[in-house]
């Protein structure tokens, strides 16, 4: 008697590769509420080094030419100042990574933008800015801006 398999069987669990990015975005997240509480010195650096990480680790970025102006100028107040609750942040970042690695849809990144956006700046503004990306990598690239900008006041 011959075993045969033929189909592929999948789990939900996720890759090792996720489960590394899970620990950095748990890692900025530590640091982004601990700055919140402190506003140490040494917890923002620590929340910059880690957030560099991430970028290391979805990289590469599409860079858009004039779109870090486009955010920059519709961008008024940091993370911190406006409240931006930590899980948001985490959603937001986890959706990114999963987005760029075609594990989740684009419109769940869009809603969290939108999120943050309506708190940090002029949502109307940047709501144009969303909906006209003609790609995926494009709306990383406005996540990823919006979140360096919103942490560089």
């Amino acid at each position: 008697m011959e075993l045969t398999c033929t189909g592929v069987i999948t789990t939900n669990t996720p890759s090792s590769d996720e489960k590394k990015v899970e620990d950095v975005i748990d890692t900025i997240v530590f640091f982004y509420k601990l700055y919140m509480d402190t506003w140490s010195d040494s917890a923002y650096s620590d929340f910059i080094k880690a957030f560099n990480v991430f970028l290391e680790e979805i990289s590469p970025i599409s860079y858009v030419p004039s779109l870090a102006c486009e955010i920059d100028k519709n961008i008024y107040m940091n993370l911190w100042d406006a409240g931006i609750n930590p899980s948001l942040l985490r959603k937001t970042l986890l959706d990114v990574y999963r987005v760029l690695r075609s594990r989740k849809s684009a419109d769940e990144l869009k809603r969290d933008l939108r999120e943050i956006v309506s708190i940090i700046g002029d949502e109307s503004a940047m709501w144009d800015i969303i909906e006209k990306t003609s790609s995926v990598d494009q709306l990383v690239s406005i996540a990823i801006l919006t979140l360096i900008i919103g942490t560089n006041f």
